[in-house]
């Protein structure tokens, strides 16, 4: 195979900077889908955690003595 041409050399640059640049764009997105998901998560433990302490402060609270 012989040597390849200005030409060929920079087209073939401009093909493997263009699958870079794909792959990056992947990446982004990948992680992206990532913390939304994984936000998610956090925010429906947050939200079962809220309401379990809901229920279990209306048993702490502490009765009033009647006055006398």
């Amino acid at each position: 195979m012989g040597t390849l041409t200005t030409n060929e050399r920079d087209a073939l640059e401009d093909v493997f900077l263009s699958i870079q640049s794909k792959k990056n764009t992947f990446n982004i997105f990948k992680q992206s889908s990532y913390f939304i998901s994984n936000s998610f998560k956090v925010a429906k433990t947050g939200v079962k955690n809220a309401k379990f302490d809901k229920f279990v402060r209306c048993f702490n609270k502490k009765k009033k003595n009647l006055s006398k």
